[in-house]
């Protein structure tokens, strides 16, 4: 029978107590991360960003998309984003959507691949976008 000293009980309870403590943050960054990841404006953002992203890469140029964003405006009245206008973005250098529905963060980013002049133009009171593919130059 091997008598442990002193000693050798402290560096056990030591090894133990960092385990546990580290097992308690990496559960609480995870159940931080999954929370703030289940809420509706982050869903809701990556969802409508992905849908134009789409519809922008399917439309020919000269179409007019106009699509009802009211579930969007709800979002971001319920999450206190002010000012209501301009919760969509489109980057053309970039070819990206960014939709924001929050006053935290950068909202969400999704890429398109289509080439042409794309415009927002969103009326808050009907709460509609009017997505504008714009035709390319004839003469360039």
């Amino acid at each position: 029978m091997i008598l442990r000293g002193k000693r050798g009980s402290e560096s056990v309870l030591h090894g133990e107590l960092i385990f546990i403590i580290l097992n308690l943050v990496f559960f609480c960054v995870l159940i931080g991360f999954a929370s703030l990841r289940s809420t509706d404006v982050y869903l809701y953002e990556q969802v409508y960003a992905k849908q134009i992203a789409l519809l922008i890469d399917q439309s020919k140029p000269g179409t007019i998309i106009t699509m009802d964003v009211s579930k969007a405006y709800e979002v971001a009245r319920k999450n206190s984003r002010l000012p209501l206008s301009g919760l969509f973005f489109v980057d053309n250098e970039k070819n990206q959507v960014r939709v924001q529905f929050s006053n935290k963060g950068t909202g969400y980013v999704f890429e398109y691949f289509t080439d042409a002049e794309i415009e927002f133009k969103d009326a808050v009171g009907r709460e509609q976008l009017q997505v504008l593919i714009k035709p390319e130059d004839e003469n360039g």
